[in-house]
């Protein structure tokens, strides 16, 4: 972190374009990504309002209709590093072909999540017993379920866009899709007015309505808007392509495998929150939406890392790949500083926000403590990753993960918060320790890139 500081100040005259780049680039990602995080704080918050059972199923049917949606948006990602570069070389033709492309390959992907999924929905009274939960679980899986071709197509869009810098285009759909879904859920968790009271059903119909005018909003913006009705055309006039299509899968799969065993890391905890009591599940619930706070400050510089890079590799401008990446690095170390002043200063009241359970409010503290423990880890981890991912060197990232997050994390989790008693404080110590692991093997792919290029 010295050394990083050091960094800042004396080759602030070299570093400053790339400073004002990645800012200009974050903001509009991370607004957007705040918005989704404020989604996700409001529908704990409204749910957990209403009922811990409702929380409580909230929190299971999301963890597992979590990990297809994460594949979904890695395959979409496949597209950043392709049409990036493209964009860097100026080739409005080969970034539109990309763009079909993607959509074909998402669509097939898609389709396959989706029979996975429904046989897991008639699996569901195997891997939860309880009956109260059961009757809340299984509508709104299936809710989640018919909903995830919008998110595919919204995915595909989004990093499409984000691909080519156009980042404001994804706030300003999120933003305004947010805001419809806390209004609905307003309306249709709580029976305001002639709305009916569906509690957490509520709250899922309410995701599905602005999943699916999100997706719409997209198609038409980009078949309409005038700076990107060429790209447009070029995806329409694009024939089918072997190629394209093998460079989209290499690339997507790997993302989508790393996003799903990352995302499997915590998610999975959950399993193991709801073995110990459903109290426990919920505050688990609480501390995810806490940690997706601080993650993206992080998501948004680390996606625009990953287009900056994405389009000097079009250009071939290695150097200032190399001055993003440390530029990004220093920017992150800021935020990282913020981020765990904050959750160490407020670790003691936060909960009340979201509860009133005692119970879970006196498992929160601990718990927040593992949280900024990590900050740094996951700070230098999505800095690496995001790296990897422009400059399109995605073979090593899924076997690191599943090294992190599946070997390292899960057990650990188990460990800590069930055999050694410590709950969920315990849970969540195993995070630093997966992260740690994953941000230097990410830092040693780099190097390795690095020592290539010269």
């Amino acid at each position: 972190m010295y050394i990083c500081a050091m960094n800042f100040i004396s080759d602030w005259h070299i570093y400053k374009p790339h400073y004002t780049r990645l800012i200009y680039l974050s903001i509009p990602i991370t607004l957007g990504q705040m918005a989704m995080v404020l989604l996700s704080f409001f529908d704990t918050l409204m749910v957990g309002k209403y009922g811990t059972l409702d929380l409580a199923a909230a929190s299971f049917t999301g963890a597992i209709i979590f990990l297809p949606i994460m594949f979904l948006q890695g395959i979409a990602m496949g597209i950043i590093p392709l049409s990036g570069a493209a964009y860097g070389r100026k080739d409005i033709d080969t970034a539109g072909a990309y763009l079909r492309d993607s959509l074909l390959v998402g669509t097939v992907c898609l389709l396959i999540c989706m029979l996975l999924m429904g046989l897991l929905y008639l699996a569901l009274p195997l891997i939860q017993e309880d009956e109260a939960l059961l009757k809340l679980i299984k509508p709104l899986f299936l809710i989640h379920l018919f909903s995830m071709p919008f998110v595919m197509i919204f995915n595909t869009g989004k990093q499409f866009t984000d691909s080519i810098t156009q980042t404001k285009i994804s706030m300003y759909i999120i933003i305004s899709g947010v805001i419809l879904n806390i209004i609905l859920n307003y309306l249709l968790i709580n029976g305001i007015g002639a709305f009916p009271r569906l509690g957490v059903i509520g709250a899922g119909i309410a995701t599905f309505i602005s999943r699916f005018l999100m997706a719409l909003a997209y198609i038409l913006v980009i078949i309409y808007t005038k700076h990107l009705k060429p790209y447009f055309q070029a995806a329409k006039k694009s024939n089918w392509n072997k190629k394209r299509h093998i460079q989209l899968q290499k690339m997507g799969w790997p993302i989508a495998t790393q996003l799903v065993l990352e995302g499997a890391g915590f998610s999975l905890t959950t399993l193991i929150a709801g073995w110990i009591s459903t109290q426990t599940m919920a505050a688990h619930q609480i501390m995810a939406s806490i940690s997706q706070l601080c993650f993206l400050l992080y998501f948004g510089l680390g996606s625009a890392i990953s287009v900056r890079v994405s389009n000097f590799m079009g250009q071939r401008r290695y150097k200032d790949i190399q001055n993003t990446v440390n530029a990004g690095l220093q920017l992150m170390i800021l935020l990282v500083i913020i981020n765990s002043i904050l959750i160490l200063s407020m670790r003691f009241f936060i909960g009340t926000i979201f509860t009133n359970d005692l119970v879970i409010l006196k498992m929160l503290p601990a718990a927040l403590i593992s949280l900024a423990v990590y900050q740094l880890a996951d700070a230098m981890q999505i800095t690496y990753v995001n790296t990897l991912r422009g400059i399109g060197k995605v073979k090593a990232i899924a076997s690191t993960s599943f090294i992190s997050y599946i070997c390292i994390s899960l057990p650990l989790s188990y460990l800590f918060g069930i055999k050694m008693g410590f709950g969920l404080a315990g849970i969540w110590s195993a995070f630093p320790f997966s992260l740690t692991v994953a941000s230097i093997i990410y830092y040693m792919s780099y190097r390795k890139f690095l020592k290539d290029i010269h």
